[in-house]
């Protein structure tokens, strides 16, 4: 019967004696493999009124069973408490590592660490299983277990193999993150600036320009001010009939010069295109749309520039309306031009209603008057963006 039909058995099956525990957890391994979902049910009932360990590997039997069919069944996220709840009975190497993977896959960190432990000595120090030690260790959030997480990275970093390669990229964020928290913590402006240039080398401008930001004396404006992709920013902005310095203004608010940047509403690259956007300006220039636009850098700057031209030239020419446009629409920003008399431009800003717009236009103006003078285009002047706002027409 157990063979046949496990489901049938288990709904009656004696508890009693060591041999009734050996069929329970048979029929039950049998039942997993067969029908997961019941077996999963089937649990809590089976674990009532038998001994401690044979609760334990009940559930072992369920998670495990759950663990290496998973082609069939697809994850589930009760394995992993599954596993927990079979802790303190021994695992085999092949029952810890599928623990770890189960529990890496929920971010069960505990579970991690636990399967990890389970391991044997010389199981445990494999590069990988040391690699997820850290990542789980540093869930923690305390002190110690981040020190100890970066002293495992830091080993692992030494190896250039993959687990070498993901340590060496973690321990290198999180010593560049520590050492600027310390340096503006310290008003240290020198080391700032020299983690903003270790980060600019790196190809990481959003972190250049985090830690160029911060100083309170000593200032670089080249690294707070990056100009990454220089010249297809500046032919693709001469192309658009507009300033290269309010491109890249724009684009240093947008992305931080994040290349694969994407936003919760999809706007994705440097300029933080829509796909929307991207097919009509594709139409408009006569290419046929791709969803990969977006992530070409050159695709993504074309298109970000051609369309902040547009809409400048559907909005009297003026950059404070585009900028405002480019943000919340341009119909928006059209329908907030004054409708009697022209409006000087800081009145329009700050009346903006969208707060995120509004402080959008502010920082994009900023960044690039700013651009300006690291673009070598001489003295700037905020007026130069801010002439009175035209009423709609």
């Amino acid at each position: 019967q157990i063979q046949s039909d496990p489901l049938n058995y288990l709904w009656t099956a004696p508890k009693t004696t060591a041999q009734d525990h050996a069929y329970l957890i048979f029929a039950l391994g049998r039942l997993a493999d067969t029908d997961l979902n019941n077996a999963i049910s089937m649990v809590a009932r089976l674990v009532q009124g038998v001994p401690d360990n044979i609760q334990k590997y009940l559930y072992r039997t369920v998670a495990y069973v759950g663990g290496t069919t998973v082609l069939k069944n697809n994850f589930n996220d009760i394995l992993p408490i599954y596993f927990d709840k079979s802790y303190g009975y021994p695992f085999s190497p092949e029952e810890a590592e599928i623990y770890a993977r189960q529990s890496i896959r929920f971010n069960n960190w505990e579970g991690v660490i636990r399967a990890i432990d389970s391991m044997s000595v010389e199981q445990k120090q494999e590069d990988r299983w040391q690699y997820w030690l850290a990542r789980a260790t540093e869930q923690r959030n305390d002190s110690s277990s981040k020190k100890y997480a970066q002293s495992i990275y830091k080993k692992l970093a030494e190896s250039d193999d993959y687990h070498g390669l993901l340590a060496k990229a973690l321990y290198t964020n999180r010593e560049w993150n520590w050492a600027v928290r310390q340096a503006y913590l310290r008003h240290d402006d020198g080391l700032l600036l020299a983690a903003a240039k270790r980060a600019e080398d790196a190809g990481w401008y959003d972190r250049a320009i985090y830690a160029a930001d911060r100083t309170s004396k000593q200032h670089n404006y080249a690294l707070r001010y990056p100009t990454p992709y220089k010249t297809y920013v500046v032919n693709h902005s001469q192309a658009a009939g507009i300033n290269p310095a309010w491109a890249y203004g724009l684009m240093r608010q947008e992305s931080r010069f994040n290349v694969s940047a994407r936003s919760h509403v999809g706007a994705g690259g440097l300029m933080q295109v829509m796909p929307d956007t991207a097919r009509l300006i594709a139409r408009q220039i006569g290419e046929t749309y791709s969803p990969s636009a977006l992530s070409n850098m050159n695709t993504n700057v074309r298109y970000g520039t051609y369309y902040l031209g547009m809409i400048q030239g559907q909005l009297s020419g003026h950059p404070v309306l585009a900028t405002a446009g480019y943000n919340a629409g341009p119909n928006r920003a059209k329908r907030w031009q004054p409708d009697s008399q022209p409006l000087p431009a800081d009145q329009y800003t700050e009346s903006i209603p969208i707060l995120e717009t509004r402080d959008y236009v502010k920082h994009v103006l900023t960044n690039a008057v700013h651009y300006g003078v690291v673009l070598g285009q001489g003295p700037q002047s905020i007026s130069n963006f801010m002439a009175p706002v035209p009423v709609q027409f």
